[in-house]
């Protein structure tokens, strides 16, 4: 009986030493996949509203590095500076080196291939998925 629970014990170990951290995960670069929104827009603004996510989805994308810096493209205009995770609460905080402005979304997803983020301003919740390229 005490070896089938050391076994455990050590299969419990190795499991928990396999799990990456958000950090590690974050590490490379993201395209945008798909953004959903509870905003609503007018019926006689929805194809351009609609045609701006795709614009949007084609050309944003992240670079999160091991030295938690980052690089982020947005419609051809960049960003840099730098990232941390709060691993209690599952928020990603991003602080522009230019502006030393921070900014915070929620993690509701991460995976090796895939991150969702969640913003919410103004009463609009955005939420961002990312893959890992």
């Amino acid at each position: 009986m005490k070896k089938v629970i050391i076994l455990i014990v050590i299969f419990f170990l190795f499991l928990a030493a396999c799990q990456q951290s958000p950090e590690k995960i974050l590490v490379g670069t993201w395209k945008l996949d798909s953004i959903e929104t509870n905003q609503i827009i007018p019926q006689d603004q929805l194809a351009d509203f609609n045609k701006a996510k795709e614009e949007i989805k084609a050309s944003t994308f992240l670079i999160f590095k091991d030295d938690y810096s980052y690089k982020a493209s947005i419609w051809g205009d960049t960003a840099s500076g730098f990232w941390k995770v709060d691993n209690e609460n599952m928020i990603l905080k991003i602080s522009d080196a230019k502006t030393g402005d921070t900014a915070t979304t929620i993690i509701k997803e991460i995976s090796s291939k895939k991150v969702v983020l969640q913003e919410t301003s103004d009463e609009i919740t955005s939420v961002l998925t990312f893959t890992k390229n």
